[in-house]
């Protein structure tokens, strides 16, 4: 029997490990939530302010990319002055690395539910062999 991966086997800290599981629970919960790639690309500023000021319904999105911004409907605050991917390094993954690309990355161009699988995989199984975000989409 194989047992599931550890926060240590992910290179994870255990605080992004628990965040990880609890943003998997609320986007599973919460499948037609909306998105708008504004709520995490308006600069300069912090995150809180434009979270608060942002809200267009204009710009539905079906990247990964909002599957991190739905950290913050999930109850993972952000600092008082905290931009997008100092918050996304903070709570779940480190920046620029492979985890980083197979979970957030704006290169996929799928949908909330593709987000949620290639998530629910990592926590499962680790990163695949194959990251290439061309190649590599769960579902």
């Amino acid at each position: 029997m194989n047992s599931l991966p550890t926060p240590s086997d992910l290179s994870l800290t255990q605080f992004q490990f628990d965040n990880l599981h609890k943003l998997l629970a609320y986007a599973k919960a919460h499948p037609d939530i909306p998105f708008d790639m504004s709520f995490y690309m308006v600069l300069p500023g912090n995150l809180t302010e434009n979270f608060q000021t942002t809200v267009k319904p204009t710009y539905p999105c079906g990247t990964t990319c909002c599957l991190a911004g739905m950290g913050i409907f999930a109850g993972i605050e952000p600092e008082p002055v905290e931009y997008w991917n100092n918050y996304i390094t903070r709570v779940f993954t480190v920046t620029g690395g492979d985890t980083f690309d197979y979970l957030f990355s704006e290169d996929h161009q799928n949908s909330l539910p593709h987000a949620i699988a290639r998530l629910e995989d990592f926590l499962s199984n680790g990163l695949p062999q194959d990251v290439e975000l061309t190649t590599h989409e769960v579902l």
